[in-house]
């Protein structure tokens, strides 16, 4: 919610506390071999209350690994759209660098 009540709002990804489950890097185990995977892990969509999609942000440092390889047919083949807001990051898509 804005301040003027409004149906929108604001936050700093990193005012927004780590996710629960996403947070552990147990849970990422599976697919990456960085230990410290998911710590900074934070789930937008569940502060703002939104259900129709997934938001999530993830803080790396740099050298470390941002998202993890996967593919989305495991999970209902939804679609991704992936935000650098500072630094860079190396991508590998169907087998295309970008």
């Amino acid at each position: 919610m804005s301040a003027s009540g409004g149906a929108w709002g604001t936050v700093r990804v990193t005012d927004v506390p780590a996710s629960e489950t996403s947070a552990d890097p147990s849970y990422w185990a599976q697919w990456t071999k960085d230990s410290e995977y998911g710590l900074r892990w934070h789930s937008l969509g569940r502060h703002f209350g939104i259900r129709a999609y997934g938001v999530n942000a993830n803080v790396a440092d740099a050298g470390r690994e941002l998202v993890v390889r996967h593919e989305e047919t495991e999970f209902g083949g939804q679609e991704e759209l992936y935000v650098i807001v500072r630094g860079r990051a190396r991508f590998e898509c169907d087998g295309e660098a970008v």
